[in-house]
């Protein structure tokens, strides 16, 4: 099945158009992603006047990161996902124990880890942008009895899921401004743009900029392992998902786990996280 939609600003003549093919094979589905920049996308503005780029180094790499510098970017690209609040368990194979972001990665290894969706939030004095995990081949979501969704990625991708909207993480200004909610909030992103100083300084250098463009991606959804629920449970058949997958996956942007959605957030920075969201549900 391939659906095509448009992802945008209610009133924005700029946007992506997102073309999404599900397949089966009776066990999983695989969800394959193509996404393009449309219509007239603004020009990027930026605080600091002076291009945050070495003057000294060669003319052609000068250029080019002076071109990055001005270039129009975004915060991340993905499927943003609703899930059931009891889907609290998460186990995954990428980077941990704690947050990763492609500029921010040195205290990471890559492993198998598994953490609460509380715990995979980063306390930091002002609520900000946080809680990413990245190069992710795997992911899985349970409840206390073990069922829930396993995201497998084509290629290492990105995820962060946290029990509060994007919005409500802008708006917060100390912790007890963001309220758990009745779902989990996950995003699995393609690509996330790097964190830069933007809370104390200048923003994300040009060479760490998510550059407006096309992206392809594909996810597969099975149901968690075996090895992932209760001793009493049947033998895993493989060592990160197995079995049958069941509704209401099949019904994108329905029920209580609901998704995918495109979420293209634009930003001179992620750190602040002033992020406008743009959805195609």
């Amino acid at each position: 099945m391939a659906v095509v939609v448009r992802s945008a600003a209610a009133t924005g003549s700029s946007g992506y158009l997102t073309t999404n093919r599900w397949e089966s094979d009776g066990d999983s589905l695989r969800l394959r992603v193509h996404a393009e920049p449309v219509g007239h996308w603004p020009e990027r503005g930026d605080d600091f006047p002076d291009p945050m780029v070495d003057p000294t180094l060669p003319s052609e790499e000068y250029r080019e990161l002076v071109r990055r510098n001005g270039s129009r970017s975004l915060a991340r690209i993905g499927l943003d996902w609703e899930l059931p609040a009891e889907s609290s368990r998460v186990e995954w194979f990428g980077t941990g124990p704690g947050e990763a972001y492609p500029d921010s990665r040195h205290a990471v290894r890559v492993g198998r880890f598994r953490a609460t969706v509380d715990e995979l939030q980063t306390p930091y004095v002002r609520p900000q942008e946080n809680g990413n995990r990245a190069d992710i081949r795997w992911a899985a979501f349970t409840d206390g009895a073990g069922t829930g969704l396993c995201i497998v990625g084509e290629e290492p991708f990105h995820f962060a899921a946290r029990r509060w909207t994007d919005q409500q993480l802008d708006a917060a200004r100390h912790h007890n401004d963001l309220v758990p909610g009745p779902v989990i909030h996950l995003h699995t992103d393609h690509a996330v743009q790097r964190l830069g100083t933007a809370a104390v300084g200048p923003g994300v250098l040009p060479q760490h900029r998510l550059e407006l463009a096309s992206a392809d991606f594909t996810f597969i959804l099975t149901p968690p392992a075996a090895e992932l629920r209760p001793p009493s449970g049947p033998p895993h058949r493989r060592p990160w998902c197995s079995g049958p997958l069941r509704a209401p996956m099949t019904r994108p942007c329905l029920g209580p786990m609901r998704g995918p959605r495109l979420i293209l957030r634009r930003s001179r920075h992620v750190q602040t996280a002033k992020l406008p969201v743009w959805e195609d549900c």
